[in-house]
């Protein structure tokens, strides 16, 4: 395995492998919560990508970031760990073969569960797609790959409101 941004163990990288290439993140032990019905004081991330190797490493990403999460692979799945567990963002794959992408799960989620934000990921997002996500609802828009910072800015200014409302 190649680490394509190897001087940066935080950052999300694609790695070639025999079949193409995955998404990989540093050298540490993750820190993902599958578990239904997580009571904790830190922030819950839903994280949705139908690519499991994705799935880890953005989860990895999260839990250095002091986030709990849960994976799916399925917009269904999302959206019954959703329904489940007290979610504070759910981060999602804009192309999801086979099923409704994440412009459709960001509908679904601010109709059904309005306080949960919404983060969309995509290898290609260009100007014109964000701003039309954005002004859909969309909490934030990131471009794959991307570091544990944009993570942290992410996961702060989500954390802002509930400071003062504390």
């Amino acid at each position: 395995m190649q680490l394509l941004h190897s001087k940066v163990p935080e950052v999300l990288v694609l790695c070639p492998d025999k079949s193409g290439y995955h998404w990989e993140i540093g050298l540490n032990q993750p820190h993902i919560n599958n578990q239904n019905n997580i009571h904790t004081n830190k922030l819950v991330a839903v994280v949705l990508d139908d690519d499991e190797d994705t799935r880890f490493a953005i989860s990895r990403i999260l839990g250095k970031c002091d986030c709990d999460t849960l994976e799916a692979s399925s917009v269904d799945a999302a959206m019954g760990l959703i329904a489940a567990n007290k979610v504070d963002v759910v981060f999602s794959d804009m192309r999801i073969p086979g099923q409704v992408g994440g412009e459709e799960l960001l509908g679904q989620v601010l109709n059904k569960y309005p306080d949960v934000d919404v983060v969309l990921m995509s290898c290609a997002m260009d100007t014109n797609t964000r701003a039309r996500l954005l002004s859909a609802g969309a909490s934030e828009c990131l471009m794959k790959p991307f570091y544990k910072e944009t993570c942290l800015d992410i996961l702060n200014n989500l954390k802002a409101p509930l400071k003062k409302s504390a």
